[in-house]
C-alpha cells in the first residue's frame, strides 16, 4: 500500500511543517537521519486539501534510532514548555 511507511522506519513526530523542519535539523545535528512526509502539500498538489492536513506533517527515523530520537524530541518539548 502506498500510504504505509516502510517497516524499518518509525514515526517520531506529527505536527506543523515549520516545527517538523526544525526537529529534523535537530535530529540530523545529532547524526540521526530523518525524513518528512507532508500530507498537506501532497493534498494541495492533488487539487484537494484533507481536513486537518495543515498539521499532518510526519517525521520519521530509522527504527533503531527511534528511541534516541524520541528522547531528543521529548527533551526539546520539555524545555520549550518550561
Amino acid at each position: 500500500m502506498i500510504n504505509q511507511p516502510a517497516k524499518d522506519i518509525g514515526l517520531v513526530y506529527t505536527g506543523t511543517l515549520t516545527e517538523a523542519y526544525f526537529l529534523k535539523d535537530q535530529l540530523e545535528a545529532q547524526g540521526i537521519a530523518a525524513i518528512l512526509r507532508n500530507d498537506f502539500s501532497s493534498s494541495v498538489m492533488a487539487g484537494w486539501v484533507t481536513p486537518g492536513a495543515q498539521n499532518a506533517v510526519k517525521l520519521y527515523v530509522e527504527k533503531h534510532e527511534q528511541g534516541r530520537s524520541q528522547r531528543i524530541l521529548d527533551d526539546y518539548f520539555a524545555d520549550r514548555n518550561s
